[in-house]
């Protein structure tokens, strides 16, 4: 989580402001489907701009999202779902295939323990890594 975040959402709740969480999954990078040995395809804009580099930061907290993954028997791209949902925060999510919905669907009812949230934290911290589209 970035800096302004985790000044940012504590803000919203307590001013009772609600916080839309946008590219919850990282375009893709925190769902699990993609990591070192599985990168965005080379010439992509997602592969430009998340590279080895970058997965390499972030393996321990992909990681930490498939074994939580596996304790609630739901697909790693609900973890950061449930992060948010667990912060109050409305995550805004793109779905490519009804698949995609149906999982959503399962994530919604994870409630992650306070030190798993605490654990996301830290790992993402720790990765350094920020992402930023060519839009934004």
């Amino acid at each position: 989580m970035a800096g302004w975040q985790r000044k940012i959402i504590p803000f919203c709740k307590e001013n009772d402001i609600l916080y839309f969480g946008y590219m919850i999954l990282e375009q893709g990078a925190l769902s699990g489907h993609y990591d070192l040995q599985h990168p965005f395809p080379a010439f992509s804009l997602r592969g430009i701009s998340f590279g080895k580099k970058k997965f390499k930061k972030v393996s321990p907290l992909i990681e930490w999202e498939r074994k939580l993954a596996e304790k609630y028997r739901v697909d790693v791209s609900q973890i950061p779902i449930a992060w948010a949902l667990a912060k109050q925060v409305v995550p805004i999510v793109g779905l490519t295939r009804s698949q995609h919905a149906q999982a959503l669907e399962k994530g919604v009812r994870v409630e992650l323990l306070l030190q798993e949230i605490q654990e996301l934290e830290s790992l993402a911290q720790k990765s350094g890594v920020t992402c930023r589209g060519i839009w934004e």
